[in-house]
């Protein structure tokens, strides 16, 4: 559709294999498109998301669509390079400080959207009968406590609050020219478990054969995120939570608007203790 597309990771062979594959694509509609390109970022390292952001920045003169598209799921408890539980720093939190990283070059763009990848599973991150939001970054969490799912979904719901917490700022500090949606693709058929082992591992290669006939292929879990990026910019609700390709009424933790100021506060709050910079300083007021 005449965009310049970039895709991140960490790993420059892995994701080399799939550029080459969308490149062999090479004509929409008659026309010649422009090629993929790649750009190595590490979404558990903030460090490396500044460098990257700076880099960026130095290629383009705007963004006009930011997918935050992260999905880890790790079996084991781990820590990421500023000591973070690695799923929710890799899924929540390190997307966050992307978003504000990257805020200038959305802003120089008309109509700009900022696209989070959730999960349907961020019904699960956190029971309504429980109060405390204290831990929500699980800085406390000990490694015999560790569930992968409930990490997992609580990482998921932190991308909900997220969103709908940054729509709410921009749209009262006037920045109407730019919106954010949360979604849930749908189960695919992805290597996300790649990294299980021992008896999980045997539990998910058994189940493998039923998961794969009522699973999503690549390209149809990618379509309620194409839905939230291509449709009129004026369709798109702010805010919202989309599945299916349309906007999805989202469960009471999720518009538990008590738990996400705090939720945003504290994440706002490590980042900064983490990077030195007070993340939406201009629309967080």
């Amino acid at each position: 559709m005449g965009a310049r597309v970039i895709i991140t990771g960490r790993n420059k062979e892995k994701a080399a294999l799939v550029i080459t594959s969308i490149n062999a694509e090479n004509t929409y509609q008659g026309k010649k498109v422009v090629p993929v390109v790649f750009m190595k970022s590490d979404l558990s390292d903030l460090g490396a998301l500044k460098t990257f952001a700076a880099e960026l920045g130095q290629q383009v003169p705007q963004i006009n669509l930011l997918i935050n598209n992260a999905g880890l799921i790790s079996p084991e408890m781990k820590k990421t390079k500023e000591g973070l539980e690695m799923t929710m720093g890799s899924n929540f939190v390190g997307p966050m400080y992307l978003t504000h990283l990257l805020m200038p070059l959305l802003k120089k763009s008309q109509q700009s959207r900022i696209i989070n990848v959730a999960s349907i599973g961020y019904i699960w991150g956190m029971n309504l009968k429980q109060n405390d939001t204290s831990d929500f970054l699980l800085k406390n969490l000990q490694p015999e406590e560790y569930s992968s799912f409930k990490v997992y979904t609580k990482s998921k719901l932190g991308n909900v609050y997220f969103t709908s917490k940054l729509a709410e700022l921009l749209e009262k500090s006037g920045q109407t020219d730019i919106k954010t949606a949360s979604l849930h693709p749908g189960a695919v058929r992805t290597d996300i478990s790649r990294d299980y082992t021992g008896i999980l591992k045997l539990i998910y290669e058994a189940m493998m054969p039923i998961l794969w006939i009522i699973m999503k292929t690549n390209s149809e879990g990618s379509q309620t995120t194409l839905a939230c990026c291509c449709m009129p910019f004026e369709k798109l609700f702010n805010g919202a939570f989309y599945s299916e390709c349309k906007p999805y009424s989202m469960a009471a933790v999720g518009k538990d608007q008590d738990r996400r100021e705090k939720v945003w506060r504290l994440a706002a709050d490590e980042i900064k203790r983490l990077t030195g910079e007070s993340i939406f300083s201009d629309i967080d007021k």
